[in-house]
């Protein structure tokens, strides 16, 4: 591993006897073996489980900090592009880093504000949707949307109501304007 050889340091830690693969120093040699092979979200996978046997364990404490500034590092190329309101320049790098990190949520949730820039909010609730299921806690995902309109109204009751129709609340949440589309100066 301190050699530089991270693929063959991946297979000496796999290929080790089953008495010490499975202590933390093996375990967090293989992440760290695995991160520095490229290998990332299988070397996050390791380091969790580190951390769930040890929660405190250093080695793991930062490969997981390491990963987290590698893919922020990955992001900030797109990022720029989202600020700077490039939304296709954006979008095409976060549909390719969603590609390459299947389990980061944060390209999945970028996507999401992206489509809601472009007024498309049914798009930035599949998106926003699928961000929380890889990551309940992501931190853009969680951003509050505008209900969605209904298409159709619901079809009307077959049964009679009890009460008089003015004092019956609508089903559904009336339609919500669309946020106003700015262009910049």
């Amino acid at each position: 591993y301190r050699k530089g050889f991270y693929k063959r340091a991946v297979a000496a830690f796999e290929d080790m006897g089953s008495e010490f693969s499975g202590t933390l120093d093996a375990q967090n040699g293989l992440a760290w073996s695995l991160f520095s092979s490229g290998a990332i979200e299988e070397a996050q996978r390791v380091f969790e489980k580190v951390l769930n046997r040890h929660p405190t364990f250093q080695g793991a404490v930062e490969g997981l900090q390491a990963i987290e500034d590698t893919l922020n590092k990955k992001a900030s190329v797109a990022r720029h592009y989202f600020d700077l309101q490039k939304y296709r320049l954006a979008e095409k790098k976060y549909q390719d880093l969603e590609a390459s990190y299947r389990h980061w949520s944060h390209p999945t949730a970028m996507l999401g504000s992206i489509a809601l820039a472009n007024n498309r909010e049914e798009d930035a609730w599949v998106q926003f949707n699928e961000a929380l299921n890889l990551n309940p806690d992501d931190s853009v995902a969680q951003k509050p949307l505008p209900p969605l309109p209904l298409p159709h109204p619901p079809p009307p009751s077959r049964r009679r109501p009890h009460h008089h129709t003015s004092q019956l609340q609508p089903p559904y949440p009336p339609p919500s304007p669309p946020p106003p589309h700015t262009q910049p100066p």
